[in-house]
């Protein structure tokens, strides 16, 4: 965990105009209240972190914003990406394998089953499956 302002200055010293910074922190709903008033601090206080986009993952059961307590930042602007219907699945399939696939049914189901159409963990669970 990032503590104190040395890790503030830590990250800045990668976060400059030229070569700015992104950080994706993925299951944000478990961080701590501590965590989320550390990550506040750096974005929000009078010596802010410049440069520097920060996307946050939340894993929910439905479309909806989280909480405002667990957000990092109470400025930040909000994207929600929806949950991908089994025809999404097949149509983000077949941009990764720039071809139609007529018989993917199957694979198709598993996937939307086992990720249930979230796109990142869709994505991380392809990578998986194509590494292994």
């Amino acid at each position: 965990m990032l503590t104190g302002s040395w890790s503030q200055r830590l990250l800045q010293l990668f976060a400059t105009e030229s070569r700015p910074l992104v950080l994706v922190i993925d299951d944000c709903q478990w961080l701590e209240a501590s965590e989320v008033g550390l990550w506040r601090h750096f974005l929000e206080s009078r010596y802010a972190l410049n440069h520097m986009l920060v996307a946050c993952a939340y894993r929910v059961e439905e479309n909806v914003a989280p909480p405002a307590p667990m957000l990092l930042s109470s400025t930040s602007t909000q994207l929600m990406v929806d949950k991908l219907p089994e025809e999404g699945v097949l149509r983000l399939l077949e941009a990764c394998f720039h071809d139609r696939l007529d018989k993917a049914s199957s694979l198709v189901s598993f996937l939307h089953a086992e990720t249930a159409g979230s796109p990142l963990y869709l994505r991380s669970l392809l990578n998986t499956l194509v590494s292994h």
